[in-house]
């Protein structure tokens, strides 16, 4: 998903989200959009991506998952609640909430 949206392939980030994912109350579609949208406003100069923790149980997994945000030269950091699932395409994202909005300073 990092590479996707550094990318702006917003195309392959779609195609990375279930056909049931939310993230606030907002579908695939929306969510896509919304990210593309602040992207191309906010022109951040990097993002990076990791998962600290993930618990597997069959198809599903559950992960928290740290993203870095860099604007204007200050990095910003999110944490947020992942839900994956098992597809035969294989591990896709069913839905993400955030534990923790941004917060500016964090470095990596």
């Amino acid at each position: 998903a990092e590479a996707a949206v550094v990318s702006q392939d917003f195309d392959s980030l779609l195609d990375l989200l279930t056909e049931d994912f939310e993230r606030f109350h907002k579908d695939r579609e929306r969510t896509v959009a919304q990210l593309q949208k602040w992207w191309r406003d906010q022109r951040p100069t990097g993002l990076k991506s990791k998962i600290l923790e993930l618990e597997v149980a069959g198809n599903e997994a559950k992960g928290s998952v740290q993203v870095d945000v860099y604007l204007l030269g200050r990095p910003w950091r999110l944490l947020l609640a992942v839900d994956f699932v098992r597809t035969p395409d294989g591990w896709r994202i069913a839905g993400a909430a955030e534990e923790r909005g941004p917060r500016p300073g964090a470095g990596t």
